[in-house]
């Protein structure tokens, strides 16, 4: 164990992060025993077979994944799909695609062995996200209901959510959720400074995911489809869903914002909201995160519209989730995000991303 802890890969890590670094990065990921690093200098990614490292006390080489277009945008995630075939390249201004190389021999290891392997990648929407002077990019996640898992879904600070198919290489179609929350004149003002303004006041959506399927129509019928609901998550705190389909991508549902129960004056304080995770649990567990460091759980449930008082609200959570559904907060996690020996001075506020667990559904970092 001591020779991954020293391993080569993590020095070239260390050294290659630039000191400008101001906000909290995401640039190692591992899957199926491999761990992923981004070398911010090289524009290349390097990979060690962990499994196989730990089980051998000499080091282990590892593998350099040379892109052939490497991005120009400052990266700071890498969110490789769970089929493990393409790794998305995160930055606020761009999001570039590589496919994964193979794996083989008795090791596991990519393409036998090559220590340097050249991968071809592609910068989605290269000219649409570089004509923006501002931070474009704000989450970014594979489709799940993607048979092949190509599809990758990125919400913009502009109120859009883009459907790309990275083995195409083409942008699919854009969601437009800003039509639930804006009025036709407002979105009309919504752009260039006026973005700017809506975004310092919690007024544009910040963060998305997915909740469990639902399924639609008859089950015992060629009638029924499958549907993957988003939870889209705004700056002050309201949580909308937004329905679509991958068959049929015009066929799009807005609704919300979703009511939170039991009620509060000041919405849980919440205008500060900053990121948004489903557990993939029964019922759904949705935590919220705001910058002043509360961490809220909650449940999406389907409510009974008849019912007028938040004292004895029936709960169906066989249901799908549409305009009848809430969340019901049931525990807040106060997090200590700085110490200030001065009464009078301002709290300390920062933003609080929240990471699902890969290998436990019901269980996230932060």
């Amino acid at each position: 164990m001591d020779t991954l802890f020293n391993h080569k890969l993590f020095e070239v890590i260390k050294g290659s992060l630039p000191s400008e670094y101001c906000n909290g990065v995401n640039i190692i990921e591992y899957r199926n025993g491999i761990l992923y690093a981004w070398n911010c200098i090289d524009c290349t990614i390097l990979t060690l077979n962990v499994e196989f490292q730990v089980k051998h006390s000499k080091e282990y080489p590892m593998q350099i994944l040379r892109l052939t277009n490497p991005p120009i945008f400052e990266v700071n995630r890498l969110l490789i799909n769970k089929s493990n075939t393409y790794c998305a390249i995160i930055g606020s201004k761009g999001v570039a695609v590589i496919r994964i190389p193979r794996r083989w021999g008795s090791e596991g290891i990519f393409e036998g062995g090559k220590l340097d392997i050249a991968c071809k990648c592609v910068v989605l929407d290269e000219r649409y996200f570089e004509c923006k002077s501002i931070k474009i990019v704000q989450q970014v996640r594979w489709h799940p209901a993607s048979s092949d898992l190509i599809h990758l879904i990125v919400l913009t600070t502009e109120n859009t959510l883009r459907l790309y198919d990275v083995q195409k290489q083409i942008l699919v179609t854009v969601w437009y959720p800003e039509r639930a929350f804006f009025s036709s004149s407002m979105r009309e003002s919504s752009c260039g400074r006026g973005m700017q303004t809506l975004a310092s006041l919690g007024e544009t959506a910040i963060d998305f995911d997915f909740t469990p399927p639902v399924i639609v129509g008859n089950a015992n019928s060629n009638k029924c489809e499958v549907e993957w609901p988003m939870l889209i998550l705004r700056g002050n705190g309201d949580v909308y869903v937004l329905t679509a389909s991958l068959e049929n991508k015009k066929k799009v549902k807005i609704d919300g914002p979703l009511p939170v129960y039991p009620t509060a004056d000041d919405n849980y304080g919440m205008e500060d909201a900053s990121s948004l995770i489903v557990l993939k649990t029964a019922p759904p567990l949705v935590v919220i995160s705001t910058c002043s460091g509360n961490v809220y759980h909650s449940m999406l449930l389907s409510f009974d519209e008849n019912e007028e008082s938040d004292e004895s609200i029936e709960i169906d959570s066989s249901q799908p989730y549409h305009s009848n559904s809430g969340l019901y907060i049931f525990e807040c996690i106060k997090l200590e995000l700085g110490i200030s020996l001065d009464e009078s001075a301002e709290l300390y506020s920062s933003p609080i991303n929240l990471l699902a667990d890969p290998y436990n559904s019901s269980r996230y970092a932060c």
